[in-house]
């Protein structure tokens, strides 16, 4: 399997500096540290996806609710897979993932498109219903 992690690294280092640069790397920090979150998401880095999900939360605030709402999908899906393969979770990571999680999937059914498809992905894949085909 071909992998482009290190070209995507590249770009993300080459985008922060440029927008750092150019003054305007507040405006961009929450999508970036979302991009961040999702990068190291997938590179197994997961600790630091963690961190980098709950920056992008924070940053964006009530100004960028789709970033806020993206960020906390992302903190839910990788912290049910920390979870799923025994990985440490601190106390207070541990009681409030299902309270947060039930928050995201009411926000998200509230939203529309992509972000409505992830609250009933999520919505479906955590009942406790089982479904039996014929």
């Amino acid at each position: 399997m071909r992998s482009e992690f290190s070209e995507a690294e590249d770009h993300m280092s080459e985008l922060i500096c440029y927008t750092r640069s150019c003054g305007f790397f507040d405006l961009y920090a929450p999508q970036i540290s979302l991009l961040q979150g999702h990068f190291c998401h997938a590179t197994g880095q997961d600790k630091r996806a963690l961190e980098c999900y709950r920056a992008a939360a924070y940053l964006s605030g009530r100004a960028s609710p789709y970033t806020l709402l993206a960020s906390r999908i992302g903190e839910v899906l990788l912290r049910i897979g920390m979870k799923a393969n025994k990985q440490p979770l601190s106390d207070a990571d541990s009681m409030d993932l299902q309270e947060l999680t039930v928050y995201v999937i009411g926000e998200c059914l509230k939203s529309k498109g992509v972000l409505a498809a992830y609250g009933k992905i999520l919505d479906a894949t955590l009942s406790p219903e089982i479904t039996e085909t014929k």
